[in-house]
């Protein structure tokens, strides 16, 4: 009975989710790479794939 108190008694009933934190800088925004997709992702992914 006294196995479900405290702190490891929270983590058992608790359904742990993952956290995603963003940071300072947004990296997708600032190369263009967030819809809606424009001529830069365009040229960048012409430039990358071969024919």
């Amino acid at each position: 009975m006294g196995n479900y108190r405290g702190r490891d008694g929270f983590r058992s009933f608790s359904h742990a989710r993952g956290v995603y934190r963003e940071g300072f800088v947004d990296m997708a925004k600032l190369a263009g790479t967030l819809p809606p997709y424009g001529q830069k992702v365009a040229n960048m992914l012409e430039s990358q794939i071969k024919k």
